[in-house]
Protein backbone atom coordinates (compact mmCIF):
# COMPACT_ATOMS: atom_id res chain seq x y z
CA UNK A 1 0.00 0.00 0.00
CA UNK A 2 2.88 2.45 0.58
CA UNK A 3 3.67 2.67 -3.15
CA UNK A 4 0.09 3.82 -3.76
CA UNK A 5 0.53 6.65 -1.26
CA UNK A 6 3.81 7.69 -2.92
CA UNK A 7 2.20 7.61 -6.38
CA UNK A 8 -0.74 9.64 -5.11
CA UNK A 9 1.57 12.23 -3.51
CA UNK A 10 3.63 12.47 -6.72
CA UNK A 11 0.57 12.87 -8.97
CA UNK A 12 -0.59 16.33 -10.06
CA UNK A 13 -3.33 17.79 -7.89
CA UNK A 14 -6.67 17.52 -9.68
CA UNK A 15 -8.75 18.18 -6.60
CA UNK A 16 -8.67 17.78 -2.87
CA UNK A 17 -9.88 14.71 -1.01
CA UNK A 18 -10.30 14.86 2.71
CA UNK A 19 -9.16 11.87 4.68
CA UNK A 20 -11.84 10.43 6.95
CA UNK A 21 -11.76 11.72 10.52
CA UNK A 22 -13.21 9.83 13.45
CA UNK A 23 -14.75 12.03 16.11
CA UNK A 24 -17.22 11.05 18.82
CA UNK A 25 -20.70 12.46 18.19
CA UNK A 26 -22.01 11.45 21.62
CA UNK A 27 -21.22 12.65 25.12
CA UNK A 28 -20.15 10.37 27.96
CA UNK A 29 -23.84 9.57 28.67
CA UNK A 30 -24.47 8.36 25.10
CA UNK A 31 -26.55 11.39 24.10
CA UNK A 32 -25.95 13.02 20.71
CA UNK A 33 -23.89 16.17 20.84
CA UNK A 34 -25.51 19.44 19.79
CA UNK A 35 -24.39 20.70 16.33
CA UNK A 36 -22.03 23.31 17.80
CA UNK A 37 -20.35 20.67 19.97
CA UNK A 38 -20.17 18.28 17.00
CA UNK A 39 -18.26 20.97 15.08
CA UNK A 40 -15.86 21.41 18.01
CA UNK A 41 -15.33 17.63 18.20
CA UNK A 42 -14.49 17.51 14.48
CA UNK A 43 -12.09 20.45 14.78
CA UNK A 44 -10.34 18.80 17.74
CA UNK A 45 -10.06 15.49 15.86
CA UNK A 46 -8.75 17.10 12.67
Amino acid sequence: GQHQVKEFDAAPVLGYLHRPIKAPMQDENGKRLKPALQAKALQAAG
